[in-house]
């Protein structure tokens, strides 16, 4: 079937004066067929990866994307004229000639750029502003988040972006450079001018991760595992081909994080954060395992007649067999329209993330409460037979309080009147905990960050003197004082920052024993704190009813953070470990 968005594409793609062949998946794969499409989806990759070209079509243009399009041409154009630069295909690039005032017009792109990020502070000649609003919604627009597109992005050698009667040629270079430059500037002025959707951060860096893997694999390298590499990320993206003389242990560095990047794990955190759709349920796990590194040794099947609930379900269970829980922390009982047929410690990958994982800010001590055995090995007959999951664990506490849900609303709307609101609920969760400490308040409202959140001039202060100046700006918030220091609104914006990413879509708890704790809506008075065996962070856990059971059973709320539980020395040494049954 050709759908609206398709329709407008091939209008505005064709020639009539020449044939052109086009690769459309909505077209050339029988959709109605389970064995053919199961077929076809298998051979996707390749299908992108040996295209002369893939065309991206973002769709028809509406006010602001010409601009969009053309200032990212200009930047790109630029940066060739500044430096010649390697195209990803590893062919060098002409350096177009530029026509009349467009050398200017290029510079001037450029210049407003910078002064997004604070540079040319006083210039006596007139810069004019970067339309980042016009660009940011051209990268939120629906094609980033569609899941089949990551692969396509990602294995394509050469890549062209359309949108209405404007298209990039070098489209994924243009991308790059934006994106680039964005990141080189931030870091250098320590600003972020506008809120831009980070997927195609997300998806440039899956290209970068599979070009270097295709790269070293072309030039015969041969990982070797007798060589050592840092366990940590390199801290420059690199392109292999743009560094050819990189020693063997550069070599494997860069192909190892590469291969890590586009393990089926990273790829489904990554796609959970950013709320990928795909026309069914089922798509999620395929459109991710074409181009997954380990998805054969998880034994992942492309099978269109398997309910989606059991895709999901067989995927989770290829890393219980690892003794590999990780994706407990993606499991949020509480979405909407989740379906009774998929096991409450089962993540449904195309509902996206709520918000941010709490163990994405909580750094959690080496010898965690989660350490208190070495060993989690679940039953898997009884997983494969009755959708039920065995763990070891800990039963903590019973939660006897809970604050309503914290609103959603982005970082752009902090300086709308929505502020107000937001300074409202935290004053509201403060008074109901009169016998809470406002540190223990305002580190849970930001689940105890490893991170600080301060300014850079703070960064190289004490522990304790990043805390107090934290102390001064929630208590400016609790006590609606007027703020005239610049210093310390600075550092409430901070902080702001780091509680919305942390708090969204989540709610502060207290338990019977006094302990505070952060963790998703849908925690209900009467529910369980409880610390899994091999897990780094708490979960809360809620009562089921089972006829003619005599143990009891639980289904995952999802995972919280609780103040000073996992680093709670005393209670490991007490602790009592037993086996908790999740339906």
């Amino acid at each position: 079937m050709i759908t609206g968005s398709l329709h407008s594409a091939l209008l505005r793609l064709r020639q009539p004066a020449k044939a052109l062949v086009f690769w459309v998946d909505a077209i050339c794969i029988d959709q109605s067929h389970n064995e053919e499409k199961a077929w076809q989806i298998q051979q996707m990759r390749e299908i992108y990866e040996r295209a002369v070209q893939v065309l991206i079509w973002l769709g028809p243009s509406d006010a602001t994307s010409d601009i969009a399009m053309s200032v990212l041409q200009a930047g790109y154009r630029f940066l060739l004229r500044a430096q010649p630069y390697t195209r990803l295909g590893a062919t060098t690039v002409d350096v177009p000639q530029p026509k009349e005032g467009q050398e200017t017009d290029d510079q001037r792109v450029a210049s407003s750029f910078g002064k997004m990020f604070g540079m040319y502070p006083g210039s006596s000649v007139h810069i004019p502003d970067y339309p980042i609003k016009a660009v940011a919604n051209l990268l939120n627009r629906a094609y980033w988040g569609r899941g089949w597109c990551w692969q396509e992005f990602a294995v394509a050698k050469k890549i062209a972006i359309a949108c209405g009667e404007k298209i990039l040629e070098e489209g994924d270079v243009c991308i790059h450079t934006f994106l680039q430059t964005w990141d080189s500037l931030k870091e250098e002025s320590r600003r972020q001018p506008h809120v831009v959707d980070h997927r195609p951060w997300s998806m440039m860096e899956l290209r970068r991760s599979y070009r270097n893997i295709v790269y070293l694999k072309n030039t015969g390298f041969k990982d070797n595992s007798s060589l050592e590499t840092p366990d940590e990320r390199m801290p420059l993206q690199i392109w292999a081909h743009q560094n050819p003389n990189m020693t063997d242990v550069g070599k494997a560095w860069l192909f190892r994080e590469a291969m890590g990047r586009l393990s089926m794990k990273e790829l489904l955190q990554e796609s959970s954060n950013s709320w990928l759709e795909t026309g069914r349920k089922e798509d999620h796990i395929f459109a991710l395992a074409g181009m997954a590194t380990d998805a054969e040794k998880l034994g992942i099947e492309v099978n269109c007649t398997v309910a989606w609930e059991r895709v999901y379900t067989q995927i989770v269970v290829a890393y219980l067999k690892r003794s590999d829980l990780w994706f407990l922390r993606y499991c949020q009982g509480s979405l909407p329209d989740r379906s009774l047929n998929l096991p409450s410690w089962v993540p449904d990958w195309s509902q996206g993330y709520r918000g941010t994982p709490i163990s994405q800010h909580y750094a959690t001590p080496p010898k965690h409460l989660g350490t208190i055995e070495t060993y989690s090995q679940p039953d898997f007959q009884e997983v494969d037979l009755h959708g039920r999951l065995r763990l070891r664990g800990i039963i903590v506490d019973e939660i006897v309080w809970v604050s309503s849900e914290r609103f959603p609303m982005s970082m752009n709307q902090l300086a709308t009147t929505l502020r107000k609101d937001l300074y409202q609920w935290i004053r509201g969760v403060t008074s109901e905990l009169p016998f809470q400490s406002r540190r223990a308040i305002w580190t849970v409202m930001i689940a105890n960050s490893h991170n600080l959140p301060l300014p850079p001039e703070y960064h190289e202060k004490s522990r304790d003197e990043q805390m107090r100046k934290i102390d001064d700006a929630f208590n400016s918030i609790l006590e609606q004082s007027k703020i005239e220091n610049v210093k310390l609104q600075l550092v409430i914006e901070c902080y702001l920052r780091c509680f919305m990413q942390a708090t969204a879509w989540k709610c502060i708890f207290q338990t019977s024993e006094g302990r505070l704790g952060l963790g998703h809506s849908g925690i209900q008075r009467g529910d369980h704190v409880v610390a899994f065996v091999g897990v780094e962070t708490a979960f809360v856990i809620q009562s089921v009813t089972v006829i003619l059971s005599k143990s009891p059973r639980y289904r995952i709320v999802g995972e919280s953070y609780v103040h000073g539980l996992m680093d709670d020395q005393s209670l490991k040494a007490s602790a009592v470990i037993e086996e908790i049954i999740l339906e």
